[in-house]
């Protein structure tokens, strides 16, 4: 988080790039914090699907 914005919380900058990957039509599935390996920092694992080509 520290690396994106480190004036806010951590936990603000992680639900505004969470917001950013629904955005892009990620189907978030779980958030991990990386403690106590790296302070401030997550992962988030998710779904994405590309939309169907339609049929010609």
């Amino acid at each position: 988080a520290s690396c994106i914005d480190s004036t806010a919380q951590p936990e603000a900058v992680f639900a505004a790039e969470v917001k950013k990957l629904i955005a892009d039509k990620l189907k978030p599935q779980e958030q991990i914090t990386l403690e106590p390996y790296e302070r401030d920092h997550a992962v988030v694992v998710g779904v994405f699907r590309p939309p169907a080509k339609n049929a010609a």
